[in-house]
């Protein structure tokens, strides 16, 4: 009781969760960062990220403002989020999203003891949220999703009646043919509201907040 837990799987209508890997994290009174990498510097083994949410016991704290961090990798872990296999120093690229767990911190200066790198496999990592597009803002860079008929529309495990996807700069975003078939990338101007229907996939930042990795769309 009392340490955390990270499972990735599937979530059922009812908001029931079929794990398919499950994570163990020791109990902690020091919140990990989760962030955007805006450099990297290779000699030194160190980077900088903006620092857009915190997490601690599995409760997630979004920033009001993001808070501009350096961090020492030096020997930490570094793992895929969704395999959890071994990474590289390599692999830590600009625009990538990291959550960092520190050994000590003075400041906006970290030492990392862990850090875990957003999956790109195909897709980034589970869960999956579906809905219906109400609203779109490009300058924001942003959509608007509602549920979609009687279907719960649900964002990292809870059920919400509207969640904003915050398009990352790397964001993958393309649409399907209605039959399934086909794929093509879009823009947000190709997105019709209250028409399309829409997947998104990413690191949920907050309540009803998705930093969204990969988003398909298609006409209802």
């Amino acid at each position: 009781a009392g340490d955390e837990v990270q499972v990735s799987g599937t979530i059922g209508q009812d908001g029931t969760v079929r794990g398919r890997r499950a994570r163990h994290h020791a109990t902690s009174n020091t919140p990990r960062l989760i962030g955007r990498i805006t450099a990297v510097n290779s000699a030194a083994r160190t980077l900088e990220f903006d620092v857009l949410s915190t997490m601690l016991h599995g409760d997630r704290s979004v920033l009001q403002t993001p808070e501009h961090t350096f961090v020492t990798v030096g020997n930490a872990a570094i793992h895929d989020s969704r395999t959890h296999t071994a990474r590289t120093f390599a692999d830590l690229q600009v625009n990538g999203c990291i959550k960092v767990e520190i050994a000590s911190r003075s400041g906006n200066q970290v030492i990392a003891r862990e850090i875990e790198l957003e999956s790109r496999d195909g897709a980034p990592q589970f869960p999956e949220t579906e809905g219906m597009v109400s609203a779109v803002d490009i300058a924001a860079g942003t959509i608007t999703i509602v549920p979609r008929h009687n279907d719960p529309l649900v964002v990292g495990g809870q059920q919400v009646t509207s969640a904003t996807a915050h398009l990352a700069s790397s964001a993958l975003l393309f649409r399907k043919a209605r039959s399934g078939g086909g794929r093509q990338q879009i823009s947000l101007p190709g997105i019709v509201i209250g028409q399309d229907r829409i997947w998104v996939r990413g690191a949920v930042t907050g309540p009803g907040q998705i930093e969204a990795e990969w988003v398909r769309v298609r006409t209802n």
